[in-house]
C-alpha cells in the first residue's frame, strides 16, 4: 500500500468550493421580476449608468468576505475529509490500510522486532478471493494450447523463470498440449542421481527456505518467523500420546531414550522448477491428513512476512515412520496451484470449489480429512516408498515440508537460500554430491508401433489405455488393450487379484509383468507409467506415439 499526503490548503479548499458550487446548482433557480435568469447576470457588464438600481460592493468588503469564507472552509475541513472517506469507501479503505501499515511498521521498529504481518493485515490478506483465482488459473492452464502458440508461450515462460528444458524428457515445446502439461513435465532418465549412501536426499528441485532442529513446539518457517508444530500437523494420533505429560514434539518421537531429535526442512518450488516431488528416504506412510485451508502465496517474501503461513494454507500431510522413527511429508498448496496430485491416492481432491464465500474460512486448523493408509487393503491407498520414488506433483510451484526424527548426530549439508538440484540432506559421514529423482532399479521403457502390434498375440503382457471412456467411444481402442483412466490407475493396480480380474477379465499384473501404457499423444501414458513404477512394477513401458501413431499406421480416424 502507498500513503498519499494531500496539502490541506489545496485539495480540501478546492473540494469545499466544488461542494458549494454543487449545492448552489442543486437549489431551485428563481426568475427575476424582469424575466432574466440570475446566472446570466454573471456574464453581463456593469451598467454605465451611475443611477443603476444595483449597488456595487466595495473592494475592502469583498476581501473581508473572502477571508471569512476561507476561515469557515478550514474550520470544516475535518468534516469534509470524513465525508470524502465515507462517500468513496474503496479509497477510504486504502488510506486506512496505509495508515495501519505505517503504524505497524513504526511499532516493529520501536520494539526492535522483525516486521511481519499484523493480525489485521493477515485477515485482510486471507479475505482475498485467492481460491477462486487459483481455480480459474487451474482451468486456464489445462486449456488446449494451439501448436502455433506453443513455442512462443513456453519459450517466454522458460526465459522468464529460467526453465532448463534440456533436462526434460521431451525438450520439444510442441509436445505439451497445455500449460499444465508443461508445468508437470518429466525429466530425462539420469537427470538426477540418487546418493545411496546419504540417509536423506532432496524430495524436489527448489530453494531451501529453512532447516534445522524442531525440538520445541514452535519451529521456524524462515529465520525469525515461527509456526506451531501442533497447528501444522494437527492433534496427536492416539489418546495415549495426548495424555502423556510431555511436549507435543516429544510425543511425536518413536524413540524415548533421548538419542533422537526432531528436524525439519522447508523447500520452495519456484514456477520454473521441476514440479514433481519424490521420496527423500525409505519410509512408510500410515496416515494422510488433508487440511482445506487458504491458498496464500508461499514465495520467500510472503514466508518472511506472514507468521504461521504453512498452518494457514491448504496442505496434504502424510505421517509415518522410517528407520530412525517418526517421519512426515507435507505438500503445501499455494496461490495459482491448480491442484496437488498424489499418484498413490487417487481419491484425494485439493483446491475444491467452495462457492463465492469470500472471506469465510475454517475456524480451526484442526478441520481436516483423515485417512488411515494400509497397503494390505485393496480399497485403501498405501505403500512403502523407496528413496527417490515418485510421489506426486504440483500443478504450479509450491512448498515441501519435511519433519522427521533422526539421531542427534544428524547434520544437514546445506545452507539457507541454497538452490538445490543435488543432494541436500545428508549425515556427516557421507561425502557424495549427486542425487537421482527416479526410483533406483526401475526405469520406463519406450515402445513403438511395431512392438505394440505384437502385443495382440502376447497375452502374458498387458496393454493399458489410460484415456477416458468417452474418448474411446469417439475413436475406438487398440485391440487387446484394457481401459483404466489415468485418475484411477494407481488405485486399480493396487487392488487385489479378484477385484482386478472381475473388472477387466485379465489377471492382475505381477511386479515383473510387462505393462505398456498408452493414451492419445503419449503424455498421460508416461504419467501412468511413473505411477506404476511408484507402486513397485519393474517392467513398465510407454507407447510414445500412442493412439495418434497407431491411427496413422492403421488408417483410422484420430
Amino acid at each position: 500500500m502507498v500513503s498519499y499526503f494531500v496539502p490541506r490548503g489545496r485539495f480540501l479548499l478546492k473540494a469545499g468550493n466544488i461542494r458549494k458550487a454543487i449545492q448552489e446548482q442543486q437549489q431551485p433557480k428563481q426568475v427575476l421580476h424582469n424575466g432574466n435568469w440570475p446566472v446570466l447576470r454573471h456574464f453581463r457588464q456593469l451598467p454605465a449608468n451611475a443611477a443603476s438600481n444595483e449597488s456595487i460592493i466595495s473592494k475592502p468588503k469583498q476581501q473581508q468576505a473572502k477571508k471569512q469564507t476561507q476561515l469557515q472552509l478550514r474550520q470544516n475541513a475535518l468534516a469534509r475529509w470524513t465525508g470524502f472517506l465515507l462517500r468513496w469507501a474503496p479509497m477510504g479503505l486504502c488510506v486506512f490500510g496505509a495508515i495501519e501499515w505505517q503504524f505497524h511498521k513504526f511499532r516493529c521498529g520501536r520494539n526492535g522486532t522483525q516486521r511481519t504481518a499484523s493480525e489485521f493485515q493477515s485477515r485482510v490478506y486471507c479475505s482475498l478471493p485467492l481460491r477462486i483465482i487459483s481455480r480459474c488459473w487451474g482451468w486456464l492452464a489445462a486449456c488446449y494450447m494451439p501448436h502455433t502458440l506453443r513455442p512462443y508461450i513456453y519459450g517466454w515462460y522458460s526465459n522468464m523463470f529460467n526453465v532448463n528444458i534440456d533436462e526434460a524428457l521431451y525438450p520439444d515445446f510442441n509436445h505439451y498440449a497445455s500449460l499444465a502439461e508443461f508445468f508437470t513435465r518429466p525429466l530425462k532418465e539420469g537427470a538426477r542421481i540418487i546418493d545411496d549412501k546419504s540417509p536423506l536426499v532432496s524430495p524436489a528441485d527448489g530453494k531451501v527456505l529453512h532447516f534445522g532442529s524442531a525440538a520445541d513446539s514452535l519451529i521456524e518457517q524462515v529465520k525469525g518467523v515461527n509456526y506451531s508444530i501442533e497447528d501444522f500437523l494437527g492433534p496427536l494420533q492416539t489418546v495415549e500420546q495426548s495424555n502423556e505429560p510431555i511436549s507435543y514434539a516429544q510425543a511425536l518421537k518413536k524413540k524415548r531414550d533421548g538419542s533422537t531429535e526432531l528436524y525439519q526442512c522447508v523447500i520452495y518450488l519456484a514456477p520454473g522448477d521441476y514440479h514433481r516431488f519424490h521420496s527423500p528416504a525409505a519410509w512408510e506412510p500410515t496416515v494422510r491428513r488433508h487440511f482445506s485451508g487458504e491458498l496464500l502465496s508461499v514465495s520467500p517474501k510472503v514466508a518472511n512476512w506472514l507468521p504461521g503461513l504453512f498452518c494457514l494454507n491448504e496442505r496434504v500431510l502424510y505421517m509415518g515412520k522410517w528407520k530412525h522413527g517418526f517421519f512426515s511429508y507435507t505438500a503445501v498448496g499455494a496461490t495459482n496451484v491448480g491442484s496437488v496430485e498424489i499418484y498413490m491416492d487417487s481419491d484425494l481432491k485439493t483446491n475444491r470449489w467452495t462457492g463465492f464465500n469470500v472471506g469465510a474460512h475454517p475456524p480451526s486448523t484442526y478441520e481436516y480429512d483423515e485417512l488411515h493408509l494400509d497397503a494390505k487393503k485393496p480399497d485403501q491407498p498405501g505403500q512403502k516408498f523407496s528413496k527417490g520414488d515418485l510421489i506426486g506433483q504440483f500443478n504450479m510451484g509450491s512448498t515441501i515440508v519435511l519433519l522427521f526424527e533422526a539421531p542427534k548426530t544428524f547434520k544437514f549439508d546445506i545452507v539457507a537460500g541454497q538452490q538445490i538440484k543435488s543432494t541436500i540432506l545428508q549425515n556427516t559421514f557421507t561425502a557424495t554430491t549427486t542425487q537421482r529423482l527416479y526410483s533406483s532399479g526401475s526405469s520406463i521403457g519406450i515402445v513403438d508401433y511395431a512392438a505394440v502390434k505384437k502385443l495382440v498375440n502376447e497375452p502374458n503382457k498387458l496393454l493399458i489405455d489410460v484415456r477416458e471412456p468417452k474418448e474411446l467411444q469417439e475413436t475406438g481402442q487398440i485391440p487387446s488393450s484394457i481401459n483404466i483412466p489415468l485418475g484411477i490407475v494407481s488405485q486399480e493396480l493396487a487392488a487385489n487379484d479378484q477385484v482386478f480380474k472381475s473388472k477387466y477379465a485379465r489377471d492382475k499384473p505381477q511386479p515383473d509383468t510387462e505393462i505398456v501404457f498408452h493414451c492419445k499423444a503419449g503424455i498421460r501414458s508416461l504419467k501412468a507409467a511413473e505411477a506404476a513404477v511408484a507402486l513397485g512394477f519393474k517392467n513398465v513401458k510407454s507407447y510414445e506415439g500412442s493412439w495418434l501413431d497407431w491411427a496413422e499406421h492403421e488408417g483410422l480416424p484420430k
